[in-house]
């Protein structure tokens, strides 16, 4: 799946208007469907990929959709499951970033929501991870996040979660990088603990990384 700008949208679309691209194979043409024609919005917020189905953040309220593709047609319809956003705590700083997660390790989907401090506001030092209860159709606040831990590429929004079994990851942990540092938000007792796990890492001001989980 592409997002597209489409920018010689005619009437009555804006002239900045994202698409949406479905491929079915190499060398298959593009289905092509306006995205506010699917979910009645244009602010498509983050997504992932869970269950084999694709679950996306929409609107102001940030409402779980789930996306279905007919395979046949390319056609997408979109589903909401949710009648609203997680419940956050309220904040007053100027700086945050929210995460939508899969965990297939225990067959969660995560919204996780990142505040920032420090100079610029630029520093995470807070996290609420939530757990979309698909039975019920809304997000529960978790106590716990179990044998897992939630990597976080900071300052883009994208992340991973990964079982912590029979390996050196510490459970109810949620792996961040700032800079050259790798740093560690212990869920239990809310702190951070930073470590240099190469010494040859470049001093460099891009720390736009991506963590992947590789099978």
């Amino acid at each position: 799946m592409e997002l597209e700008e489409n920018n010689n949208a005619q009437p009555p679309y804006s002239a900045q208007h994202p698409w949406l691209l479905i491929c079915h194979g190499y060398n298959e043409e593009f289905h092509k469907q306006d995205v506010q024609s699917i979910i009645g919005d244009s602010r498509l917020g983050i997504w992932t990929v869970f269950k084999k189905k694709i679950y996306i953040l929409i609107g102001m309220q940030d409402i779980l959709t789930c996306l279905d593709i007919d395979n046949d047609s390319g056609r997408i319809t979109a589903t909401p499951m949710a009648n609203g956003s997680p419940d956050l705590s309220k904040s007053y700083h100027a700086f945050y970033k929210d995460y939508l997660i899969q965990s297939t390790s225990n067959d969660m989907l995560l919204y996780v929501h990142l505040v920032g401090n420090g100079r610029e506001f630029g520093m995470p030092y807070h996290f609420q991870v939530f757990q979309f209860d698909f039975i019920k159709g809304r997000w529960i606040k978790a106590e716990s996040i179990g044998e897992i831990a939630i990597f976080i590429s900071f300052p883009v929004k994208t992340g991973t979660a990964c079982s912590t079994n029979d390996t050196n990851l510490n459970k109810e942990c949620i792996y961040f990088t700032y800079g050259r540092y790798l740093y560690i938000y212990n869920w239990i007792t809310h702190s951070i603990s930073l470590s240099l796990p190469c010494p040859h890492v470049s001093k460099t001001k891009d720390h736009h990384m991506h963590w992947l989980t590789l099978n």
